[in-house]
């Protein structure tokens, strides 16, 4: 132990002065310096590895297990280690005092045999005194390498696809527009690539995907915990016991994962009843990854009762994400291009990426902070910076056509005329500020001036503008009057300052939303009772107030009405689809808007409910 010590310190001590080179230079040992400056002239100092940050060299450090890649290329252990090249001749004879970093681990170079250092890493020597994992010849040393070795490929077992089917044999179906709901539970990472039902209907019909994260299981009479992933999707069905595809998009399922699902049909699904014609109680596909569990159906979205069993009958085709562990996407080992020859492809995390070596070794790559691994172009990008609830108009169509640049979110509660988004050439999207006194002018496609106006007391900017002052300098600009708006796609009351007790209402196919996936309704009330949502708000210039109403409450005595200021403008009952009201000519200046459902002392009719949506303040 003491002789260890004292080795350990003489090492400490001379690696200050210690010479490094690279691995490459193992090879070329007999090269003379002045040949080996010319080669080595010139080089481009190359970046980090993305897997670590290399800690200063202070004496001896233990590497974490995971980082111990099987097979360096030269390139690899140029780029990923520092290597301190012992002098072979003192080192067989004790006499070198020198370290080399050795799978992942610095190791002490003295009086130690190659073979033997080697053999106690469980590693095997090639005559160019290399130590390298087994099976693996590093790319320099192969021209001159006189053992023989196999380098054949040794191919991955790989699943790129796979399907789930079910069954497609109803023998029972829901009412039109109804929803069936199931459990998909990934025992690795997936994305549900193809969306295929039963259904009798033929010709145009159109189906709605929500989904939940964890279980359906207690969820089907309720929209808690619900969010879209595609409405109204247009199609052709099949007709009964035939796929009807859907296009819903693609969906992830993180490995261990569950996630509740619920489909609607326009033409109504059709299902088998449990233990039924066949149908078992869950389904997995022929790997065993993906499983999925009947969870009942209903005959309205999200309310009254659940049947089940009801097994959905289905085709759900998925991709497998890859790793380096289960699913090497890599051809093993020998001089060979990788799998379909590519050399990038995507992890089941968003900000990983696979990285395969021409020797068939397996890396996984961290993207950058803030950037996320794109598949389409095979490197990564920034994360999108379009918010919720706006489209990212950075499509593949938008790129391949250059059509780049975009205004910032229009139609939507997000829309700003000082912002726009510019696509890259990589589909990444940058949310952008026009520059001061511009604002964004969509007939040039690009940030323009603002008009100049004489003083904001003449107003003569137009009808659809106000002239207002910038302080710095002191100077007068025509800006478009702002607009106040809320379609309540947030899922609550906090994009404005409203107040008072209604709720938010969920699209879930009832058609108690006019547009998007949420509208306001009045909270649930007893006979002589009201509901109220009041918002106060703050114009600069002359405006209409608009919105979109439905009613299904007792004609002539179950009202909806709409105040401003105080005075009762309008009112509804009775039943009433989604209508547009406009008050125009508001006066600039700070208002108060209020809807109210007033029941009167007895009966209720319908739904017993009204809703407002897309409430919009401007010109």
């Amino acid at each position: 132990m003491k002789f260890i010590a004292s080795v350990l310190a003489a090492l400490v001590a001379a690696s200050a002065t210690s010479v490094f080179v690279s691995a490459e230079n193992v090879v070329e040992e007999k090269m003379g310096n002045a040949e080996r400056a010319k080669k080595q002239k010139g080089k481009p100092v190359q970046a980090s590895s993305p897997l670590r940050t290399r800690p200063a060299r202070t004496g001896v450090h233990q590497h974490s297990l995971e980082e111990k890649q099987k097979g360096y290329s030269a390139a690899d252990l140029e780029n990923r280690y520092d290597t301190v090249l012992p002098d072979l001749d003192s080192a067989t004879s004790g006499g070198g005092h020198h370290q080399r970093e050795l799978q992942g681990m610095y190791v002490p170079y003295v009086g130690i045999k190659w073979e033997e250092l080697c053999s106690s890493e469980g590693l095997e020597m090639d005559v160019m005194t290399e130590c390298i994992w087994k099976g693996f010849i590093p790319e320099s040393a192969a021209a001159e390498v006189s053992v023989e070795q196999d380098t054949s490929p040794v191919e991955a077992t790989i699943a790129e696809d796979g399907v789930l089917t079910t069954l497609f044999n109803r023998n029972n179906g829901g009412s039109d527009g109804g929803a069936i709901y199931f459990d998909l539970t990934a025992q690795r990472c997936v994305t549900i690539t193809g969306w295929e039902f039963n259904t009798a209907g033929t010709g145009s019909i159109t189906g709605s995907l929500y989904s939940r994260s964890g279980s359906a299981s207690g969820f089907q009479t309720t929209t808690a915990g619900w969010a879209p992933v595609a409405v109204d999707v247009p199609t052709t069905g099949a007709g009964q016991d035939n796929p009807t595809s859907f296009d819903f998009g693609e969906v992830d399922i993180e490995e261990g994962s569950t996630i509740g699902f619920a489909v609607i049909i326009s033409s109504g699904n059709d299902y088998t009843n449990g233990g039924t014609n066949g149908a078992l109680d869950f389904y997995e596909d022929s790997m065993g990854i993906l499983r999925l569990d009947d969870m009942g159906a209903t005959n309205v979205p999200f309310t009254g009762g659940v049947f089940d069993p009801r097994m959905v009958n289905t085709n759900l085709h998925f991709r497998l994400s890859f790793d380096c562990e289960d699913n090497n996407p890599c051809i093993g080992h020998g001089y060979t291009h990788d799998h379909h020859g590519q050399f990038y492809f995507e992890h089941c995390d968003s900000k990983i990426f696979i990285q395969c070596s021409e020797y068939g070794q397996c890396f996984e790559r961290h993207c950058p902070y803030g950037t996320r691994w794109s598949q389409a172009v095979q490197t990564c990008i920034r994360e999108s910076c379009v918010p919720e609830g706006c489209d990212d108009p950075c499509t593949p169509d938008a790129i391949a056509s250059e059509d780049l640049f975009h205004p910032f979110c229009p139609g939507t509660d997000h829309e700003d005329p000082y912002k726009f988004i510019q696509c890259s050439k990589f589909g990444e999207s940058f949310c952008m500020h026009c520059g001061p006194y511009t604002m964004w002018d969509e007939a040039v496609g690009s940030c323009d001036h603002l008009r100049e106006c004489a003083d904001p007391a003449l107003n003569n900017c137009g009808p659809n503008d106000i002239c207002i002052e910038l302080p710095y300098p002191k100077t007068f600009f025509c800006q478009p009057c702002p607009t106040v708006s809320d379609g309540f796609e947030t899922g609550d009351f906090g994009a404005l300052s409203w107040s008072g007790d209604w709720e938010i209402e969920s699209d879930i196919g009832s058609g108690h939303v006019f547009e998007g996936s949420f509208s306001a309704r009045n909270m649930d009330i007893d006979n002589n009772e009201q509901s109220t949502l009041m918002l106060q708000f703050e114009i600069s210039c002359d405006s209409t107030i608009s919105f979109w109403f439905k009613t299904s409450t007792e004609s002539s005595f179950d009202f909806l009405q709409f105040f401003l200021d105080g005075d009762m403008i309008d009112e509804w009952s009775g039943t009433n689809d989604w209508t547009l009201f406009e008050l125009h000519d508001v006066a600039a200046g700070t208002h108060t808007v209020t809807f109210t459902y007033d029941k009167d002392g007895s009966v209720s009719s319908g739904d017993d409910t009204v809703w407002i949506d897309n409430f919009r303040v401007g010109l």
